[in-house]
């Protein structure tokens, strides 16, 4: 059977958060069945952390191009906040959809809806989407997560042709996929930019132009793009030719391009922009225009993490890795960084990811790292049984331990240094570190010139443990630890088709045997994201994957009462 590979593992972080905007508490946010009163001119300024490299929706990779694509297109569904707060996925270019009793046809109605230029939206263009996304032509990085469609990846590999792949055009208004096996996650994928409808004329007619520019696209979401000045924003204009047109309150929406966090927070703080990412920033009062700015702070679904290499001899022992492990304080390392946008891990899937409507973990005391910590009191002493069954000197003193760094600049240095005193303070070894650039550090890792590697980023891709755990699979590259472990692909494998309550439990013992009873990876820190906004500023939902913030239901209210901020 083949499986998802996640392939953006050295990717930095996704600014993305599950949590719907609409007052200052970090709770759960209710919505109100009262009517509003919004501002008379409805326009939100919001900032992105840098250009969007593409709206290209087969190549869009980085978060501010999905970030706009999210709030200019419109896929099969959209991924949503609900009145409790809760992340939930939403009919929206298919109005309803059909599921095979097998789970390996699914055939979705579409709503009528067009593109900007008045053009109806149909099957066929969903259809062209999808195979320009897996044509090996395009060289899409994220092809690969479409892997569940029938001969999708033996056409991506130029294995088949084109017309063998499992998705057509029944009629205008209904389009089928054929899986090449039961996928419990497939509707999640289905909110993707990757499955995104694409017009195949229009494409043609752009050709390496195509997503680089406003004019060289086409849209059919809430917003169409009025403006894009290269290197400092984008203005984006209420899509009037939008299905969903009366649901959307803002005329325009103006996101400027800023990289630089403290130039983020002083806009806020002197009003030029209605929201924006900070990572350190606090509840206070604008001196702008008096009004609060608040924040949200939600866990991403990312983990950094380290690991190790088995085909190294002292790293062969399973006692050693589950020392090196065990070693890492993540309370006091969080504590000792000060840092506000990484939380501590126990586990190397984020608790928040689900299995169907459950998360994966409900409490700390249920993650692998606690479970580990409980059953070994003494990380040395750990070691030092690792090390006399491998009949080594038991004197840690004398052990030197290398190990590759990805990140040369101070933060990344500051960071693994941390661990590094970890590792020499709680084991009574001495580490060396190599700080290198990711083309230096995957070299170091192809030719296994490693025994510890550090600094390693896993993003989830879709709301589901497989879109972290299947990197461990027996089909991945990213990795080159010698690991390889019957039990864990085969708990791996059941989960695909056991139901909810079992899946869960085979995903946990999956995770269990990974870091506990196999000790080949050591989460240390989840992603934090922190948004500061002002408290007139309503109904923006933050989705936990794929844009950073969607502003089809977003609106203003009570921004005029002494406000200064400037309408763009």
């Amino acid at each position: 059977m083949k499986k998802v590979k996640v392939v953006s593992v050295y990717i930095l972080l996704l600014f993305c958060s599950t949590f719907l905007l609409n007052g200052c508490s970090e709770k759960k946010q209710k919505v109100s069945n009262e009517k509003p009163v919004l501002d008379k001119y409805q326009y939100i300024n919001a900032t992105l952390k840098d250009e969007p490299r593409t709206l290209d929706p087969s190549n869009a990779v980085d978060v501010n191009s999905k970030t706009v694509l999210a709030n200019v297109m419109e896929g099969l569904t959209r991924l949503e906040i609900d009145k409790d707060g809760n992340q939930v996925i939403k009919p929206a270019g298919a109005e309803s959809w059909d599921v095979s009793s097998d789970g390996l046809t699914w055939t979705f109605h579409l709503k009528k809806n067009n593109w900007s230029d008045g053009t109806a939206v149909s099957a066929k263009d969903y259809v062209y989407g999808v195979k320009r996304t897996l044509d090996p032509k395009t060289n899409a990085i994220d092809a690969v997560l479409l892997s569940p469609i029938k001969n999708s990846m033996s056409y991506n590999n130029n294995r088949v042709k084109e017309d063998t792949v499992g998705v057509k055009a029944i009629d205008d208004n209904t389009l089928q996929f054929n899986l090449g096996y039961k996928c419990p996650y497939f509707l999640s994928l289905t909110y993707l930019n990757i499955m995104y409808p694409q017009r195949k004329d229009f494409v043609d007619k752009c050709g390496n132009s195509y997503g680089k520019t406003k004019d060289s696209f086409l849209y059919c979401g809430p917003f169409e793009i009025k403006d894009w000045t290269a290197s400092q924003k984008i203005i984006l204009d209420k899509n009037q030719n939008y299905w969903d047109k009366n649901s959307v309150k803002l005329a325009n929406v103006t996101f400027d391009f800023i990289r630089n966090e403290n130039d983020r927070e002083s806009k806020i703080k002197n009003g030029t922009v209605d929201a924006a990412q900070c990572y350190n920033f606090k509840y206070e009062v604008s001196d702008a225009n008096k009004h609060k700015i608040s924040f949200v702070s939600q866990t991403e679904p990312t983990t950094y993490f380290n690991f190790f290499n088995q085909k190294d001899n002292l790293f062969s022992n399973i006692k050693v890795r589950q020392a090196f492990i065990l070693a890492v304080d993540r309370e006091d390392y969080i504590k000792r960084l000060s840092s506000n946008n990484l939380i501590s891990a126990y586990s190397f899937t984020p608790p928040d990811v689900q299995v169907d409507k459950d998360k994966l973990y409900n409490n700390i005391s249920d993650e692998p790292v606690s479970k580990l910590t409980k059953n070994n009191n003494n990380c040395k002493d750990l070691l030092i049984s690792g090390l006399k069954e491998l009949k080594m000197d038991t004197d840690t003193s004398k052990l030197t331990i290398n190990c590759i760094s990805l990140g040369t600049d101070d933060i990344s240095r500051r960071n693994e240094d941390l661990i590094k005193y970890m590792y020499e303070k709680n084991l009574g070894i001495t580490i060396k570190v190599q700080y290198l650039g990711l083309s230096d550090y995957e070299s170091k890792l192809s030719d296994g010139s490693f025994q510890i590697a550090c600094g390693a980023i896993c993003n989830s891709q879709f709301n589901d443990p497989e879109s972290m755990l299947n990197i461990w699979t027996p089909d991945q590259s990213l990795y080159h630890t010698g690991y390889s472990s019957s039990d864990f692909n085969n708990l791996y494998n059941k989960a695909d088709k056991a139901d909810a309550g079992s899946r869960k439990d085979l995903l946990t013992n999956a995770e269990d045997q990974l870091i506990c009873k196999d000790a080949i990876v050591s989460p240390i820190a989840y992603g934090k994201k922190t948004l500061a906004y002002y408290d007139y500023v309503k109904g923006v939902m933050y989705p936990m994957y794929g844009a950073d913030i969607d502003l089809k239901y977003a609106y203003t209210m009570g921004r005029e009462s002494g406000s200064t901020v400037n309408k763009k």
